[in-house]
């Protein structure tokens, strides 16, 4: 292990000297050296049904993104059995799509190109002879590059500039008039003869409210209130303390059931910090209780996060605080989505509160805004 640690850090080395398309040649080199990953080869010819592998970005709002390009394709490769690759902490979100049959779950603690783990999930992933690779992931890390190569499937398909042989062999350029991401993402489905399709639509399964009405309870939180999410663990790591401090204290005086929201469980600090204000915490929930919360809460005020884009899917009130880059790539207006922008160069400053603070005030809620 300590020999695979200290390869996997020369090598990170070395390539940080060097511009990023030497150093995705030089890793791409040293990959197939070590784990044999196969070139193209022409015609291929699909197995039946076929073997799909999706790749999913790290990010979990990205991942979430690509949902629509996986139904699409789900769609179109009828019978098909599919594979999804990601982070573990996105798989539950996955696990609602009935057309995937099998999971790869990862770390990021563990994930670099010549780590013990990765290269047992390398072999795992050769052994299946898969027919097609989807990497969803725009700017994907060399690791995910490398598993990819060693799908070993005939048609390797990714975004252009993200990496080449022996990882993609197909490669789609972005399109600049269809930048938001659940759009380029169907445009890799569209290459493999996908047709396009509406943004997928998600439901609520009822044992899950049934469950976030037993959470609120235990809070003392109303159920009927209303109910208000505070995206604060984003907030906290995206823009500072001072600045999520002061945009709690000012949502304080509006008398909502205010919650802070953390998608990740917080470390120590973190959770103590989140805790001291006197409002509830939620945090690390399961897929399906998170999308509960979500569908029940009025209105709910987030970052570039999962809880803006649940939002957005259930229908449910949100304003986003999205720098220019995040708002080309998440947003997209909607009766229920509206968004507070900031320059990509600069954080968000008071007047980003003042803002948040006029959307509260002339919030009213129609008739099937409430929960």
């Amino acid at each position: 292990m300590k020999k695979a640690k200290g390869f996997g850090n020369a090598v990170s080395i070395i390539a940080s000297l060097v511009p990023v398309p030497a150093r995705l040649s030089v890793l791409a080199w040293l990959t197939r050296r070590r784990y044999h990953a196969p070139g193209l080869v022409f015609p291929f010819v699909f197995s039946t049904p076929a073997k799909l592998l999706f790749i999913m970005p790290e990010d979990p709002l990205a991942a979430l993104h690509q949902i629509s390009g996986c139904c699409a394709l789900a769609s179109h490769f009828k019978n098909a059995h599919l594979t999804v690759l990601c982070r573990r902490l996105i798989t539950p979100f996955f696990r609602t799509l009935a057309a995937v049959k099998d999971f790869i779950e990862y770390d990021t603690k563990d994930r670099y190109p010549f780590s013990k783990e990765f290269a047992r999930i390398g072999t795992a992933v050769s052994g299946e002879q898969y027919d097609v690779c989807v990497l969803f992931d725009p700017e994907p890390d060399i690791s995910l590059l490398y598993l990819c190569g060693q799908s070993a499937a005939a048609v390797r398909i990714g975004f252009a500039g993200a990496g080449s042989h022996p990882f993609l062999n197909m490669q789609v350029r972005p399109s600049a008039k269809r930048a938001y991401c659940t759009d380029q993402g169907l445009l890799l489905a569209s290459v493999l003869g996908a047709p396009l399709q509406k943004k997928t639509q998600w439901t609520v399964a009822k044992d899950a409210i049934a469950e976030v009405n037993f959470l609120l309870g235990e809070l003392k939180v109303d159920a009927h209130s209303h109910l208000t999410g505070l995206d604060a663990g984003y907030f906290l790591h995206a823009f500072g303390e001072r600045w999520t401090q002061s945009l709690i204290e000012r949502m304080k005086k509006f008398r909502r059931a205010w919650y802070l929201f953390s998608f990740e469980e917080p470390d120590e600090a973190t959770a103590e910090w989140l805790g001291s204000h006197g409002l509830p915490v939620f945090s690390n929930l399961p897929a399906s209780r998170c999308a509960a919360l979500v569908n029940k809460s009025e209105f709910i005020v987030a970052g570039a996060s999962v809880l803006f884009e649940l939002a957005d899917v259930l229908r449910r009130p949100v304003i986003g605080i999205l720098s220019d880059t995040q708002s080309v790539r998440y947003f997209r207006e909607t009766e229920t989505t509206g968004e507070i922008r900031y320059a990509d160069a600069k954080r968000p400053d008071e007047s980003v509160i003042d803002a948040i603070e006029r959307r509260i005030a002339d919030f009213r809620p129609r008739p099937s805004d409430v929960p």
